[in-house]
């Protein structure tokens, strides 16, 4: 944990990934909205917090009042349940990451992938409620799961896109089938490495001598290869040179 930990020291605004200080900025710079606007906004700032904290079966109405220090009926005017609210932060959440990730311009396809799937891991170590939510929600509440589907399908067929790009030849659909399987496969790491803290794997990846970015980087070999058909041409960390070089 403590390479990630690393990396959130070194960020700038532009890059940082926590929600609630986003959304806790984006607060205070609106010197223009209403004071409806404003208490909308410290509603979802409330209900991200509580969602660090809690899962979302256990997210009740009144303990987002609370937090943000507002009755019930203030509540009911913006929303009509927590279900909702969540969407809604959610949706913001999802947003914010997608604008960090484009602000990041890559050089090489490579480069791309690893920077998204190392994001994403950042992500989950800055927001492991709302992260937890996210892949949780299918079991919880179907519309939540449909936003859920929505929204991953939106991101895989960005990537399958700049994948034709480079090969036009490419079969959309199967790609787009592998992309889903890749996904998960990161879903599982964040769950396993940060929302988690697997003992066995963390274990596994400090005996290797190295750290949860490298790891990430021979992760995005795999994406890679099942991508573009063939190794990357230059890697960083000695881990990954290590698996290029025995498989």
């Amino acid at each position: 944990m403590g390479h990630i930990e690393s990396i959130t020291e070194k960020m700038n605004e532009n890059e940082d990934l926590n929600y609630n200080r986003f959304l806790r900025r984006q607060i205070q710079r609106d010197k223009v909205a209403t004071k409806g606007e404003r208490t909308c906004n410290k509603i979802k700032l409330a209900t991200a917090q509580v969602l660090n904290k809690i899962s979302y079966k256990d997210l009740r109405v009144v303990d987002i009042c609370n937090k943000a220090n507002i009755s019930a009926g203030t509540f009911y005017i913006y929303f009509k349940e927590k279900k909702e609210v969540t969407v809604e932060v959610l949706t913001n959440f999802v947003e914010m990451f997608h604008s960090r990730v484009r602000s990041h311009k890559a050089e090489y396809d490579f480069e791309a992938i690893q920077s998204e799937n190392m994001a994403y891991l950042q992500l989950a170590k800055d927001n492991p409620g709302l992260i937890s939510c996210f892949l949780e929600v299918g079991i919880e509440d179907s519309e939540l799961a449909k936003f859920h589907q929505q929204t991953d399908l939106a991101t895989y067929t960005n990537i399958v896109e700049r994948v034709i790009r480079v090969k036009p030849a490419t079969d959309f659909n199967l790609t787009l089938a592998m992309v889903f399987a890749l996904g998960s496969m990161m879903d599982e790491v964040a769950r396993r490495l940060v929302l988690e803290e697997t003992p066995i794997l963390n274990s596994v990846i400090k005996n290797l001598d190295s750290n949860i970015e490298s790891y990430c980087e021979c992760l995005s070999i795999v994406w890679y290869r099942t991508l573009f058909g063939t190794n990357p041409k230059q890697v960083k960390s000695d881990m990954a040179n290590k698996y290029l070089s025995s498989h």
